[in-house]
């Protein structure tokens, strides 16, 4: 997975389809495997009775449901993404196995006349069919009509679907190199810039790469966020020790708070950088080591070359590359997982959320039914939805008086409280960096890098809120986020 996640990241695909992704012979649950990717959500045969395993990938900010319903069949996965208006592209990834019966191509010549006869404008079937007698160039087979690869290619014909693979996928030493993976399409022209990358890991697949030409709607992504943790402090330090405090001596607590979270607004909006927002293609591995990184540039040149001038000793070459880059990653991963299990008092987030993207499988809320028959289109609505639900369920109580509770008077008194410099410096000191800002919008970083220059204002209002025995009403507010 790490070396499928280093090509996420320099690609940034929008849809990934891989199949044969379980191991053939285990004793344990497979899908306990690490098969998630941050940024995109995971559809799969996981509740089928699996062999192989096939999974779809698609970046989370594309409106997207799995489908079910009358497209049966063992190894594959089927999925609905919206387009504008009211197309939408049925997406299905497929597994057949080279030992396959009669029984098996009934059930996949039914998926096919099911898959096209739906209301999708758009169709794309991907996957591995292990069909090498049919020659797609020519669109013929050297076997009977009875061959499963014969019916197969009629298939398609009955269907108006279109393949687009026409060179070899899979190249094993010893073995006529041949077309098993599929690229089918209801429309000729859907597929452009097709190519054919080296195999991910030890594969002796080939990975296809391309565009589909369609037109889709992003959902709102999240809000562009601060980096604080990209900013110069150095230049930010300097700004703040520049501001007349002396004001705070003319303005009551309510006034100053304002000037003050005024000042640090303006200084955070001029120096901080911002992000361009979550567009679902985030990454969630750690940074390979220059050595690994290296052996995987090998191991592409290596097959570059191969595909240059197909000769023996290039493909030998390339499969040597191939081996070292996989044993890279490999021990890159083991000595990436010792140091986090290593940090684990000192940095333990660090640690559980590498654990939650390999262990915890990602399920967004889906589209909701809205009581009526229709179905929720925007997360506005999928709230209400909620709300009323939990709103029918309420428990109402009554009127019943409440009841009576023991007083509890204070028998002692706090007749002075010392609030210091220091004791403001070495409490922004102990700041944890890494939590939110609340609602004053003051991050923790940016409190911790610029305690030295802030202390005296806070120290103004820490004094007055004591003795006006006041509270600010920022003060008393939270962010509350549910989690589902």
């Amino acid at each position: 997975m790490e070396e499928l996640k280093l090509i996420v990241e320099e690609s940034k695909p929008d849809i990934i389809a891989l199949t044969e992704i379980l191991p053939k012979n285990t004793l344990f649950d497979p899908w306990a495997r690490n098969l998630n990717l941050e940024g995109y959500n995971q559809f799969n045969n996981k509740d089928k009775d699996f062999r192989r395993g096939v999974a779809i990938y698609i970046r989370d900010n594309l409106d997207v449901i799995s489908l079910d319903d009358g497209l049966n069949y063992q190894e594959a996965v089927w999925c609905k993404i919206t387009l504008n208006k009211s197309d939408s592209l049925l997406l299905g990834c497929v597994y057949r196995s080279p030992n396959c019966d009669g029984e098996n191509f009934t059930q996949l010549s039914e998926l096919f006349g099911k898959a096209s006869s739906t209301s999708h404008s758009h169709l794309l079937i991907l996957g591995e069919f292990n069909l090498k007698e049919i020659n797609w160039k020519e669109n013929t087979t050297d076997v009977n009509e009875q061959h499963v690869s014969s019916k197969f290619l009629e298939l398609t014909h009955d269907f108006f679907l279109y393949q687009h693979v026409l060179h070899p996928t899979r190249l094993r030493e010893g073995n006529i190199p041949s077309v098993l993976d599929l690229i089918l399409t209801n429309e000729e022209n859907m597929i452009d810039s097709l190519e054919y990358k080296s195999s991910i890991g030890p594969s002796d697949h080939l990975s296809l790469v391309f565009k589909f030409v369609c037109y889709t709607e992003d959902k709102v992504g999240e809000k562009p966020r601060l980096k604080y943790f990209k900013a110069d402090y150095a230049i930010i330090r300097e700004e703040l020790s520049k501001v007349e405090w002396g004001v705070m001596n003319i303005m009551d607590l309510t006034e100053f708070w304002e000037f003050f979270t005024e000042i640090i607004s303006k200084v955070v909006k001029q120096n901080i950088p911002v992000s361009k927002g979550r567009t679902g293609k985030g990454k969630d591995h750690h940074v390979l080591d220059r050595n690994t990184l290296e052996a995987v540039k090998i191991k592409r040149r290596k097959w570059k070359k191969y595909i240059h001038c197909k000769t023996a000793s290039n493909f030998t070459s390339y499969q040597k590359a191939r081996n070292l880059a996989t044993r890279a990653i490999r021990n890159n991963t083991y000595n990436h997982e010792e140091l986090l299990a290593n940090k684990i008092r000192i940095e333990p987030k660090l640690f559980w959320k590498y654990v939650r993207n390999k262990v915890k499988t990602k399920e967004k809320l889906t589209q909701l039914d809205k009581g009526n028959g229709e179905l929720t289109k925007n997360d506005l609505e999928k709230a209400e939805v909620l709300n009323n639900h939990y709103a029918s369920v309420f428990v109402d109580d009554g009127q019943e008086p409440l009841p009576q509770f023991q007083d509890h008077s204070p028998n002692r008194e706090i007749s002075r409280i010392e609030i210091s410099e220091e004791k403001i410096f070495k409490a922004s000191g102990r700041l944890k960096v890494n939590k939110a800002a609340g609602p004053d919008n003051i991050h923790p970083k940016f409190l911790k890098e610029t305690a030295d220059q802030i202390k005296i204002p806070l120290k103004y209002i820490f004094e007055k809120s004591v003795a006006d025995n006041c509270l600010l009403k920022s003060w008393k507010q939270a962010n509350v986020t549910p989690i589902f």
